[in-house]
């Protein structure tokens, strides 16, 4: 056999290896999120609204002189909550959210006590409050624009949501009760429009941010990818 049958044959038998080393390789997957997968998001979300109005409302109340109740902290978490999302095709998601938010305030107050002979009596203390949020929703998610690494999409949810006052001070309990059996609970309804997007570093975990109305208005956090 010539020099240059065998180097024309040698040559053939690379090609044909590297074209069977090609098509064995792996390759990037072509979307981070796919039908069938199941996706947890872990967040924390600004502002809690409510939490911000009672804290100013408390603030204000240590400068009125005719009032005695004094604000010792005020401490506003803000939400915390978490959502579930399962991929029925390669486009929707369907999922809920939890969302958990609270203010939590300590203060000093003095209450004037009709004695049975008559007599007035000042009791004063320290007392405890909380005033916490909770909301489940339905979620449907519409993915788009999505790559290998980015999970871009617009969500519509709505459900169930309920806010509960609390304090220590028995003398506040005429106060907690309307405000419980009020108007912040007669339509316990809520809703979500919001657009968001996720970033997966690998096939399992990444980072989610979303902004919207309803709930925090951005809310950030860990994602898990089953």
């Amino acid at each position: 056999m010539s020099i240059k049958k065998i180097v024309l044959v040698s040559m053939s038998v690379m090609a044909m290896q590297l074209q069977s080393k090609a098509q064995t390789a792996p390759t990037e997957k072509q979307f981070c999120v796919n039908q069938g997968d199941f996706i947890i998001d872990a967040f924390y979300g600004y502002p809690y609204v409510l939490g911000n109005a009672i804290k100013e409302a408390f603030k204000s109340s240590n400068n009125n002189s005719v009032n005695n109740t004094n604000v010792i902290s005020v401490n506003n978490l803000n939400h915390l909550g978490a959502k579930f999302e399962y991929m029925v095709t390669e486009d929707i998601g369907l999922g809920l959210e939890y969302t958990f938010a609270a203010v939590y305030m300590q203060y000093y107050d003095e209450n004037s006590v009709i004695q049975t002979n008559g007599q007035n009596l000042i009791i004063a203390g320290y007392y405890n409050a909380s005033l916490t949020k909770q909301r489940i929703l339905g979620r449907v998610n519409f993915h788009y624009a999505t790559t290998a690494h980015f999970d871009p999409y617009a969500s519509i949810g709505a459900g169930y949501k309920n806010s509960v006052l609390k304090t220590t001070n028995p003398y506040d309990n005429y106060s907690v009760n309307a405000f419980n059996t009020g108007i912040l609970n007669a339509f316990p309804v809520s809703f979500r429009l919001g657009l968001g997007l996720r970033y997966f570093f690998n096939d399992n975990i990444g980072l989610n941010i979303e902004a919207g109305i309803g709930g925090p208005s951005v809310q950030g956090g860990l994602t898990v990818k089953f």
